[in-house]
């Protein structure tokens, strides 16, 4: 089984992979007893330039493979 720490890995991974970005900071990680996943909250700042806002995003990293399940913007 993942630990919190791997799972936040795989999803900051996951994100500079298919983003292309390398700001990612970890927000919030809980584990989901009853679905056995990881849900893991990234930030990032999309642009470059002063003073754009971070974006959120939602990660369920499987606990037993370690494979994104899947991946939500926060609003």
């Amino acid at each position: 089984m993942l630990s919190a720490k791997e799972a936040a890995q795989v999803a900051a991974e996951y994100l500079e992979d298919i983003k292309n970005i390398y700001d990612v900071s970890l927000e919030e990680i809980e584990f989901s007893r009853t679905e056995n996943l990881w849900l893991v909250t990234l930030s990032y700042t999309p642009s470059s330039l002063l003073g754009a806002d971070k974006e959120y995003k939602i990660f369920k990293v499987d606990a037993d493979d370690g494979e994104v399940l899947s991946m939500k913007l926060l609003r």
